[in-house]
């Protein structure tokens, strides 16, 4: 695997990724936490493609196989930055949740492209 570019992902976008052993967990926002993920544009045996990688504190480099990237939202009702969550245990759903007026906003009930 080569790689030809790297972007960072960007701070309004969040980045909910886990290993594949810990997937039926829940999964926050890991950008904070000293991980910073870039978007890689990679030389593959059947052309170029996109993977998300991710580079942690200590600068070890991995392929996320299981991630979701998300748009954050600003909540409705105080317009705080809302923290989305993943939950992939039984039926997959993504939520937001506004960490100073506790909205929440259930994505099972919206379009994810709006």
């Amino acid at each position: 695997m080569k790689i030809k570019s790297i972007v960072p992902v960007g701070n309004d976008y969040a980045v909910l990724a886990t290993r594949k052993s810990d997937f039926s967990r829940l999964c926050y926002d890991q950008q904070g936490d000293g991980h910073s993920y870039f978007w890689a544009v990679v030389d593959g045996d059947a052309g170029d493609y996109i993977e998300l990688i991710d580079v942690d504190v200590d600068g070890n480099q991995r392929i996320c196989d299981r991630r979701l990237v998300v748009h954050k939202r600003n909540c409705p009702f105080c317009d705080h930055q809302m923290d989305p969550v993943y939950h992939n245990e039984h039926e997959p759903f993504f939520w937001q949740e506004c960490p100073t007026c506790g909205f929440v906003y259930d994505m099972r009930c919206h379009d994810m492209n709006e």
